[in-house]
């Protein structure tokens, strides 16, 4: 077995330190209760995990930060629209509008989802394209 030293957890993007007692990392007697301990500490720390991934995913997306104001979401499927409007009342950064279209839930609905900013005066248009998947 492996130990994980020092210098290979500061390489990591987030690290959890369940409470597992004076268990020693070679004492694997009632996982039962190690599998808990672990999934305690992730649900007591899950704000700052769902934080850390998220800040993972934007800084691997490679666009400007310049933040947009004044945006108005378009689509031709209502539901999308609707879904996304809650970015209207935001200032968004292109990375930040890339994510949440990433993270749609009901992506896999669709065969073509795409999105493109247009500047329209004082507003900046997001228009959604999203082509339903065929019904069988």
């Amino acid at each position: 077995m492996r130990v994980i030293n020092k210098e290979q957890l500061k390489l990591a993007d987030l690290v959890l330190k369940p409470d597992v007692g004076g268990r020693k990392n070679t004492d694997f007697s009632n996982l039962r209760n190690l599998i808990d301990c672990g999934y305690k500490s992730a649900m007591e720390n899950i704000t700052i995990i769902q934080d850390s991934l998220t800040e993972l995913y934007l800084n691997k997306i490679s666009r400007e930060e310049t933040k947009v104001e004044g945006l108005v979401v378009k689509s031709d499927n209502s539901e999308v629209e609707a879904h996304f409007k809650f970015l209207e009342s935001m200032k968004i950064s292109e990375r930040e509008i890339i994510y949440h279209l990433t993270q749609y839930s009901n992506l896999n609905y669709f065969s073509k989802f795409s999105a493109y900013l247009k500047k329209n005066g004082e507003v900046t248009d997001l228009h959604i394209h999203a082509a339903e998947n065929e019904t069988i």
